[in-house]
C-alpha cells in the first residue's frame, strides 16, 4: 500500500507500519465506509468555499482552518498568539483549562512551511511552542497542507507527516484520505478511560513493525534476484546474445547472476539513499522525474495491473536513473547538483554493467522485480507489506548477499521439482522425487497439480499421510538463514528422517534458471557474524585505543579488517570511532564546529555526542555524519577475496556515512580486492605498494580480524593507500 498524498518525511513513523497497516480497510476498524466518503465530501466543500480568496493567515484561520480541524477532524480550535492556537476536544475544555490535546501552527493559503530562518520558520516557531507548554505534538495547517509533528526531542529531528491537502480535494484518494483522517482525527490524540491515547498505541505498533523489515529484505531480494536474472537470460537469448541458457557455462551464469544482483544493489541502495539524504528528498525535480521511490509508488498504486510485455518504459527510467549516479545530474535552479558517485558500482563500461546497459527488460519484468523488491511474501489475513528501507540497517544488505552465497545459479536442464524437506531445499527429478518418497516414505504436501505429466505423477494419487502440520508462511529469507545452519551430512537428501513432511514448491522446465543450494559459500569462506558480537568485538578492541584521546590522536588510528566481506566490522567501527571522534571535537572546541567542518544539509554542528549512533541517525545528525566520513577517509582499510563483497563495503560505508556531497570513490582505495592471505609475490616483497605512500609508517594500527581476541594487533607499517 502507499498514498499518493501522504508523505512521511524522515520517517516520523515507519514506512513499512504506514504502508501495511493504514488505509480504507484499515481505517473500516474506527470509520465505516459511509463515513470516510461523507467526511470526504465535507472537506472538499469546504475546502472549495474558501480557497477562491487566496486569503492571508487570518482569514484562511476563519474561512478553512478552524470549520476543517472541527468539521472534519473533530478538535475545536482555542486562542491562540503569534498564529499558534491550542486544540481541544471541544470549547468547554478551553474554557476549564485543560491542557490542550496539541498545538495548530495557522499559516496562510499557500504559506511555504519550511521558510525563514530561527524563530521565523514555521517549524522552529511551534517547536518552541510545544516544549514551552509541554504538548507533544502539533499540527501546522496551510489552504494546501497540513502537518503533523512531534516537540523536540521526541523522535527523529524535523521528522514529519504530511497530507497534501490540494490533492486531496482535486483527485479522488479515499485512500489516502482514510489514513489521513484515522492519524489526523481528534480521537487519535484523546486520552481513554484508562488514560493511554491512541497514538501512543500506533508509534509503538510502529516500532516493531520496523523490526521486522530486515528480515523480509532477505526474502524480498532472492525472489528479485531469481526473477532478474531470469529476464537478463531470456532478453539475451532473443537479441541473439546467446543461443539458449542451455547453452551457458557456469562461468557465464555466475556473471548473470552478477549483473542481476548489482542492479539489485543499486535499486536497493537508491533506495537507501533517497530515505535517508534530506537533500534528495528535498530535490524536487529529482524526486518527482527520477527517484526510485517515485517509480516504485507508481508500481505500488495497482500492485494487480496488468503491465505490458511489449514495452521498456520502467527500465529505460532505471536505465537513467543508473546514469545520473554514475555521471552526475547539473544543477538546477533552486536545486542543487547530484554529483556523480565514480568507481564501478554504476558504471556501464565493466562486464556486468554492460549487461544491464543493453538490456531490454519489460514493464512487466520490472513490475513484478519491483514489487518483489519492496513488499514481502503475503501473510494471512495481511497480504502483502511494503519494505521500509529507512529503518534497515545497512548490515542487512551485506546479510542477505552473504545469504544467497549459500545458493548456487543454475539452469534447469530437464524438468525438475524444488522440494523443501526439514528446513533444506532440493531441486530433484521426477524419478528422484519418486524413489526419495518411496524409500523415506515421505508425506507429501504442496500443489500436486505441478507433478502432471512426469514420472511423479503417480504420487499425486497418493493419499495424503498425516504429517506435522507446516508453517505456510515460510519466506525465502528464512530459508536463507536455515541453510547457514546445516552440516554437510544433514544435505543429503539420503540422511533425511523417515515419515517427515515434503512440500513441493515449484517446478521447473528445461531452461528455467533458479538458485539451488550449494557449498559455494563454504568454498569461499564467506559466513555472516551476528551484529551482537560484532560490536562487542569492536568496543573491546578499540575501547581502550580511544578513551581519553584526542581528535588527531584517534584520526590517526588505522583499522584493517583483512577479510572484510561486505563490511560488517567496518561499518561498526565506523559508528563506534564516530562517537568517539565526535566527543573529542565537542570537547576541543567547547561545543562548537571545529574549523574544517562545512555544513552541506543546513543542520549545522550539534553536541550531542553522547546520543548512541542509531539516536543520531534518526535525528539526521550532520555533526555525527561529518566525523564518520572522517573515520571512513583516514582511519579504516579492508581487503577481501571477492570483488562483489568489496563492492558491498565500499557502498555500505558510503551510505552509512551519509556521503551524499561526496562520490563512491572517496575512499574507494582503501577498501582492495586481494587475497590478505597469501599477499603478493616474493618478487615484489621489497618494493612499497604504494611508492608515493609507501615512506609514511602508521602510529597505530589495528587489525580487526574474525577472530575472537579482544585486543589489538602489534603496529604494522602498512600503506595509506
Amino acid at each position: 500500500m502507499t498514498f499518493r498524498h501522504l508523505r512521511n518525511v524522515r520517517g516520523f513513523l515507519s514506512d513499512y507500519y504506514l504502508g501495511s497497516v493504514f488505509g480504507k480497510q484499515a481505517a473500516r476498524k474506527t470509520l465505516s465506509d459511509r463515513a470516510v466518503n461523507l467526511a470526504y465530501a465535507r472537506f472538499r466543500r469546504i475546502r472549495e468555499r474558501a480557497e477562491s480568496a487566496n486569503p492571508d493567515a487570518a482569514t484562511t484561520r476563519e474561512r478553512f482552518v478552524r470549520p476543517f480541524l472541527r468539521d472534519v477532524l473533530g478538535f475545536h480550535l482555542g486562542g491562540g498568539t503569534d498564529r499558534i492556537h491550542g486544540l481541544f476536544l471541544s470549547a468547554q475544555a478551553e474554557e476549564a483549562r485543560e491542557r490542550p490535546l496539541l498545538l495548530a501552527y495557522c499559516g496562510a493559503w499557500d504559506e511555504n512551511l519550511d521558510s525563514g530562518r530561527g524563530r521565523e520558520k514555521p517549524m522552529h516557531a511551534l517547536g518552541v511552542a510545544l516544549a514551552r507548554e509541554d504538548v507533544r505534538y502539533g499540527f501546522l495547517v496551510t489552504g494546501e497542507r497540513i502537518r503533523l509533528v512531534r516537540a523536540p526531542g521526541e523522535g527523529p529531528k524535523d521528522a514529519y507527516l504530511e497530507a497534501d491537502l490540494e490533492g486531496l480535494a482535486d483527485e479522488e484518494d479515499s485512500e489516502s484520505f482514510a489514513a489521513f483522517t484515522r492519524l489526523f482525527s481528534a480521537t487519535t490524540f484523546a486520552p481513554r478511560e484508562d488514560g493511554t491515547r491512541a497514538i501512543e498505541e500506533i508509534e509503538r505498533e510502529s516500532r516493531e513493525h520496523a523490526e521486522r523489515v530486515s528480515d523480509d529484505l532477505k526474502g524480498a531480494v532472492f525472489r528479485a534476484a531469481e526473477s532478474l536474472v531470469s529476464g537478463l537470460l531470456a532478453d539475451a537469448a532473443a537479441r541473439g546474445r546467446i543461443h539458449s541458457p542451455l547453452e551457458l557455462g557456469e562461468r557465464d551464469l555466475v556473471t548473470y547472476r552478477d549483473a542481476a544482483l548489482l542492479a539489485l544493489y543499486r535499486i536497493l541502495f537508491i533506495l537507501y539513499a533517497e530515505a535517508r539524504d534530506p537533500r534528495l528528498d528535498e530535490h524536487r525535480l529529482y524526486r518527482q522525474s527520477y527517484s526510485a521511490t517515485g517509480l516504485l509508488e507508481e508500481v505500488l498504486l495497482e500492485p494487480g495491473r496488468a503491465w505490458p510485455e511489449n514495452r521498456c518504459a520502467l527500465w529505460q527510467r532505471l536505465r537513467a536513473l543508473f546514469r545520473i549516479y554514475d555521471e552526475g545530474l547539473p544543477p538546477v535552479t533552486p536545486w542543487q547538483n547530484i554529483p556523480p558517485r565514480g568507481g564501478d558500482f554504476f558504471s556501464r563500461t565493466t562486464p556486468v554493467g554492460k549487461i544491464l546497459d543493453e538490456a531490454l527488460l519489460s514493464d512487466h519484468e520490472v513490475a513484478r522485480l519491483l514489487l518483489d523488491l519492496a513488499t514481502t511474501t503475503p501473510r494471512r489475513g495481511v497480504g502483502r507489506e511494503r519494505v521500509s528501507f529507512r529503518e534497515l540497517d545497512i548490515e542487512n544488505l551485506g546479510a542477505v548477499y552473504e545469504g544467497l552465497l549459500e545458493y548456487e545459479p543454475r539452469v534447469a536442464r530437464e524438468t525438475s521439482f524444488e522440494v523443501r524437506v526439514q528446513g533444506r531445499e532440493y531441486v530433484l527429478r521426477p524419478a528422484e522425487l519418486v524413489r526419495l518418497c518411496e524409500q523415506k516414505n515421505l508425506a507429501l504436501k504442496g500443489d500436486r497439480a505441478l507433478l502432471r505429466g512426469t514420472e511423479a505423477e503417480r504420487l499425486a494419487s497418493d493419499p495424503p499421510e498425516e504429517a506435522p502440520e507446516e508453517d505456510e508462511e515460510t519466506s525465502a529469507g528464512e530459508d536463507l538463514e536455515e541453510a547457514g545452519g546445516q552440516n554437510e551430512e544433514a544435505e543429503a537428501p539420503e540422511n533425511l528422517k523417515r515419515g517427515a513432511t515434503a512440500r513441493i514448491v515449484r517446478r521447473f522446465e528445461a531452461g528455467n534458471f533458479h538458485f539451488a543450494p550449494g557449498p559455494a559459500r563454504k568454498g569461499s569462506g564467506s559466513f555472516y557474524t551476528p551484529r551482537a558480537l560484532v560490536q562487542d568485538l569492536v568496543r573491546h578492541s578499540l575501547g581502550p585505543l580511544v578513551r581519553e584521546r584526542s581528535a588527531s590522536e584517534i584520526e590517526r588510528l588505522r583499522i584493517l579488517d583483512p577479510a572484510c566481506g561486505s563490511g560488517h566490522f567496518l561499518v561498526e567501527a565506523m559508528r563506534f570511532l564516530g562517537q568517539a571522534l565526535h566527543r573529542a571535537y565537542v570537547t576541543e572546541h567547547g561545543g562548537n564546529a571545529p574549523p574544517e567542518f562545512r555544513s552541506t544539509t543546513g543542520q549545522g554542528w550539534d553536541d550531542d555526542w553522547r546520543a548512541s549512533d542509531e539516536e543520531a541517525r534518526a535525528a539526521n545528525s550532520e555533526a555525527r555524519a561529518w566525523c564518520k566520513r572522517r573515520v571512513a577517509e583516514r582511519c579504516l582499510f579492508g581487503v577481501d577475496l571477492n570483488p562483489t563483497a568489496v563492492e558491498l563495503a565500499r557502498v555500505s560505508l558510503w551510505i552509512e556515512s551519509l556521503a551524499g556531497d561526496r562520490p563512491l570513490t572517496y575512499f574507494e582505495h582503501h577498501i582492495r580486492c586481494g587475497n590478505s592471505l597469501l599477499g603478493s609475490w616474493m618478487a615484489r616483497v621489497e618494493e612499497p605498494p604504494s611508492p608515493p605512500k609507501g615512506r609514511r609508517t602508521l602510529a597505530r594500527h589495528c587489525c580487526l580480524s574474525k577472530s575472537l581476541s579482544a585486543e589489538p594487533s602489534a603496529t604494522l607499517p602498512v600503506s595509506g593507500g
